[in-house]
């Protein structure tokens, strides 16, 4: 299909700023398909008025009572990278963790809007209150260690990378 534009979402599971900024990325390209992993209808703006696709995460999500989805962290990157943006022209990505693995689903050109780069990714510091104790901190880390990778690896796939603010694009350029 030619012309085709697809929008990619971290996830919809809160209204928050990076979700406004996806309702108005679908406002300008009201042809865009929108796709995220997880999408609860309390985490989607009122005026994103369109159908989301979601992937086999979200079924997970619902399946645990959508109390977190932070158990499914570790399969977000495959999720993203197994989204059926093959045809895509183009792939608008939302991205503060795992959306820019989306890049490895698609030939077309991908541009990346970053909110911040993952900071409990990229800042250990961010890691030390972790609540889930000694095995809580390991599971973090490790986790960490894939973020980092995988996206580092996707940052080569993309054609623009934007930083929501200057501030933003500091703290993109110390982690890579």
């Amino acid at each position: 299909m030619t012309g085709r534009i697809a929008l990619v979402h971290e996830r919809f599971t809160e209204v928050a700023g990076a979700e406004r900024v996806v309702e108005r990325l679908a406002a300008q390209f009201p042809e865009a398909y929108l796709y995220a992993p997880i999408a609860t209808e309390s985490g989607i703006p009122t005026g994103l008025e369109r159908s989301i696709e979601t992937t086999l995460l979200d079924r997970c999500y619902r399946a645990t009572g959508q109390k977190t989805y932070a158990p499914l962290m570790p399969l977000m990157p495959r999720s993203f990278r197994q989204l059926p943006l093959r045809d895509a022209d183009l792939v608008i990505i939302s991205h503060h963790a795992f959306a820019v693995q989306a890049a490895f689903a698609t030939s077309g050109r991908t541009v990346a809007y970053v909110h911040t780069p993952a900071r409990w990714a990229w800042d250990p510091t961010m890691r030390t209150s972790e609540r889930g104790g000694p095995m809580g901190a390991a599971a973090l880390s490790m986790l960490s260690s894939i973020a980092r990778a995988s996206e580092l690896a996707a940052v080569r796939r993309l054609d623009l990378v934007l930083a929501n603010s200057s501030a933003v694009a500091l703290r993109m350029s110390t982690v890579s």
